[in-house]
């Protein structure tokens, strides 16, 4: 029986630590009480113009809803790594209180 809650007690844990949401049509998954809305949104807007750059380089279409990535997973309160359908994934990290660009991955076939 102890072993039964010790189980249950870890997937609670589990869940409150990793939850998963959605913000302004976009799925949120990870850390993602650890900031709010407000900062999921800022970190989107921060990373818009290297999305835009990255597409112009790369002579690519983007496929996202609207300007918006695909997926948010937030890794920590200071950072925020979003996914534009499976082409690229960008990095926007909170320094000095503002959402910054910090890096991203180009994902090929």
């Amino acid at each position: 029986m102890a072993h039964r809650n010790t189980i249950a007690g870890l997937m609670l844990s589990a869940s409150i630590l990793t939850s998963c949401m959605t913000v302004d049509g976009v799925t949120v998954s990870g850390r993602a009480n650890d900031v709010s809305v407000a900062d999921i949104r800022a970190a989107i807007a921060a990373d818009s113009p290297a999305v835009e750059r990255e597409a112009r380089f790369r002579n690519i279409t983007l496929p996202s809803q609207g300007g918006k990535p695909s997926h948010v997973k937030v890794v920590s309160k200071n950072e925020i790594h979003l996914y534009w359908g499976g082409v690229t994934h960008h990095i926007v990290k909170r320094v000095q209180g503002k959402w910054k660009f910090y890096g991203g991955i180009i994902v090929t076939s």
